[in-house]
């Protein structure tokens, strides 16, 4: 799994499309903006982004953070480009956006 809390991370990041970059690149600036840019994602408030891409990503998701991708209901569920984004409030001041390929969870239906 690929964890995000910086911008400058997508540039790492080939295999995914411009329209996704942006979309997340939106994500990580509210969280950015919201609790600072030097959080440290297991330990402090805030939370982080993510790229789903397998099945261990999302039991790693279930075993560190008790979110169920795949089943818990998410505050926005949204298509881009092949992927699910899906929001998660962890706590008030912690959540998760998992951009999760749509062929994953088509396995799992």
């Amino acid at each position: 799994m690929t964890i995000l809390t910086k911008i400058n991370q997508l540039d790492n990041i080939d295999t995914i499309t411009d329209r996704l970059k942006s979309d997340i690149s939106q994500s990580i600036s509210i969280l950015n903006t919201a609790y600072g840019i030097d959080r440290d994602v297991y330990n402090d408030l805030g939370g982080f982004c993510c790229i789903v891409s397998n099945e261990d990503d999302i039991k790693f998701l279930l075993d560190r953070w008790n979110v169920d991708i795949l089943n818990d209901i998410s505050e926005v569920t949204l298509e881009i480009d092949g992927y699910i984004k899906k929001l998660f409030i962890i706590s008030s001041d912690y959540a998760i956006v998992a951009y999760i390929k749509a062929s994953l969870i088509d396995q799992f239906r």
